[in-house]
């Protein structure tokens, strides 16, 4: 009889350890500071879309040159946006990628960091339909970049619309192409954010790229 309540108490005192092991509240996992500090830095880099409005050839004489274009500004093609961020960037890139059949053949870049305004422009000015050059501007200043051959201006893909594009991220704004052949390729604004698989069927095409990076 005693063996029997013994044998009874110790299944008891088991089943009991046995419940308060499944009950107790288990650990919470704690990430480390890196990835603590990576987490919060996904975190403030996708909460900082930045607005890209399209301005027109205008809106940039007036806004460069208060209405009165230089001469040879008078006959460039111009591209202008207004960005618009929640506030002052830490700096603003910007690059032309110049591919020929596909190949990058030359690049050209510029960079704005001293930047105390959450609104900014950025313009391509484009020159000459054959032996084509370009410059790209930006407050402080900017780039000039150039291409000897016989193609010539077929057409400029970009958005006709405001777009968001997000800090540490590259982003195209526009893309200008040039051929020799008389039919221009189907090409979209959709279809240049996507990758340059689409560089395969153009001549030449010269991209005009972005990174905004926000103050963290």
């Amino acid at each position: 009889m005693k063996k029997k309540l013994v044998v009874i108490i110790l299944s008891l005192a088991a089943l009991s350890m046995f419940l308060f092991a499944s009950c107790s509240p288990k650990p919470s996992i704690v990430p480390t500071d890196s990835s603590s500090a990576e987490l919060t830095q996904q975190a403030v880099v996708q909460s900082f879309p930045i607005r890209m409005e399209p301005l027109s050839s205008e809106e940039y004489d007036q806004l460069k040159h208060f209405g009165s274009p230089t001469p040879e500004d008078r006959d460039a093609d111009k591209y202008l946006w207004r960005y618009h961020c929640e506030a002052p960037p830490k700096f603003v890139d910007v690059w032309l990628e110049i591919y020929e059949k596909g190949q990058l053949v030359e690049k050209r870049e510029t960079m704005d960091t001293n930047i105390e305004s959450t609104t900014g422009l950025i313009a391509l000015l484009s020159y000459g339909k054959e032996n084509p050059h370009w410059t790209i501007e930006l407050n402080s200043g900017g780039k000039y970049g150039e291409h000897k051959g016989s193609y010539r201006f077929v057409k400029a893909v970009q958005s006709p619309n405001s777009f968001q594009i997000y800090g540490e991220r590259e982003a195209t704004l526009i893309a200008l192409l040039y051929s020799n052949e008389e039919q221009s390729p189907q090409i979209s604004f959709s279809d240049i954010q996507k990758g340059n698989d689409f560089l395969q069927d153009v001549d030449l095409c010269v991209l005009l790229k972005a990174m905004v990076m926000p103050e963290t």
